[in-house]
Formats: structure tokens, sequence, C-alpha cells
């Protein structure tokens, strides 16, 4: 398999509180990992010189922090999703007004926002980005729940001209051109070669971060992380997630 230069994650993060109502938290729209198992993923073979856009929430930096570290990725900058209202559509950077902005949840301010972090590593993973005229804050339609719109793959295509593989994990859906692993797919990361989290060696045997992705180093989990049940994506494929 060739390793992989450019992965997207969209982590089902699991909370540490509770929301009433039957449409509020992550939990109520699918299944959610604890940090630490996100953490120890067993990727398939990630390219020396690659490129992670990663999804966290707000108040989950740290977490999203470690999981960039362990997964073998630097912090680098970020890509902002401005969300609208649904059926309000903004194109080529026009003036946007308060009025026309989503009012999500927030315990300080109201979010209308999600960060994608952007990571690297290598020496030469900045030559991984072929179009560096990208904007940090792009404009998109609120979908259903944590649903990413689709304008955020065409960006990261963009930003690399094209140059894969893509991997996508944690996906909710299939689209064309990349690897998608997830549990609403049917998919899991087993089908592509990795170990089953047994032990620490990479897909290709090797061990270690430059070929597997970085979840065999050993660090302290953050202090949010608990237990909880498998995720929107079983990474590891937990029985009746394999594809027929």
């Amino acid at each position: 398999m060739t390793p992989f230069r450019v992965v997207v994650a969209d982590p089902a993060w699991k909370f540490g509180d509770k929301l009433p109502g039957k449409g509020r938290g992550a939990e109520k729209h699918y299944n959610v990992m604890p940090t630490e198992q996100i953490c120890m993923l067993q990727l398939p073979p990630i390219a020396d010189d690659a490129i992670l856009f990663l999804w966290r929430v707000a108040g989950m930096q740290e977490d999203a922090l470690a999981v960039m570290h362990m997964w073998g990725f630097t912090l680098k900058s970020e890509i902002v999703w401005v969300k609208t209202k649904d059926g309000v559509v903004i194109e080529d950077w026009e003036p946007v007004i308060e009025e026309e902005l989503a009012f999500g949840m927030g315990r300080y301010t109201r979010h209308c926002h999600e960060v994608c972090l952007i990571g690297t590593r290598g020496r030469a993973a900045t030559k991984v980005v072929k179009n560096h005229a990208i904007r940090s804050v792009f404009f998109a339609e609120r979908e259903e729940h944590s649903k990413k719109p689709e304008k955020f793959f065409s960006l990261v295509e963009k930003m690399v001209d094209g140059e894969g593989p893509f991997l996508e994990l944690f996906a909710r859906r299939q689209r064309a051109g990349w690897v998608a692993v997830g549990d609403e797919l049917g998919t899991t990361l087993t089908q592509l070669g990795v170990n089953d989290g047994s032990s620490n060696a990479s897909a290709d045997g090797s061990g270690g971060a430059s070929s597997g992705g970085g979840a065999g180093d050993e660090a302290p989990p953050p202090r949010r992380a608990r237990g909880g049940k498998r995720s929107k994506a079983d990474p590891q494929g937990a029985p009746g997630s394999a594809v027929a």
C-alpha cells in the first residue's frame, strides 16, 4: 500500500458533560470514543512527509493536540469553517452580517464556527502543499450534526493540488479519490492491513511513528478523556463493522 500523504480525521470526541434534550450532544447522534483510544489508533502507513487535517471541538483543544502528537504530527496552522444558517450560501467572500451566521451552542459564546487543525511531519512536509493561496476561513452552510461540508474537502484537495493518496478517518460518507474508514460506512482500519491493536507495530511491521502514524508512543492521556463505547468509526474493526 502506498503511504498516505494527506489525512483528514473528524474524531467522535467524548465530551465530559451531558446535554439535555433529544438532539443536543454528540452521543445523541453517534457512538463516541474516549481520547486515549483515539490517541492509540494503529494507523495505516503514513508518508514520511505528510499533512493532517484534524477537526477538534472548542472545549477539547488539549485532547486534539494530544491526538496530533501521538499520531506523529506537529501543529502548524488551522483552517476555520464559519457556519451559516440553513439555506444561506456565501460565495466569493461576500460581506457577512451577524444575522446570517449560525447560532450554535456554547457556554461563553454561541459557536458559529468549527476549527480544523493542520499538522505536518517530516522536513519536506511543506512540499505537500502546492497552493499557498488558500484562506484560513471558509464559509459553508451548516448541515446535519457534525457532518463536514464538501467545500472543506475541495479546499484540502486544492491545497495539495489533488496529489494524494487521500485518507479520511471517522468518515461518514464515501467520496471519489479517497479511502474512507468509518463505522457508518462499515469500514475499518484492519481492512487496510492495520493490526488489531494488540501490539505497537505499524502496518508494515517496522513499528514507530514514521510508517504507522505515531500511535504507538507512550504518553499520559489528557485529563478530560474517559471510558466509553465505540465511536462513529470503529477503527480497529469491532465485530459486525467489516465490509461484506
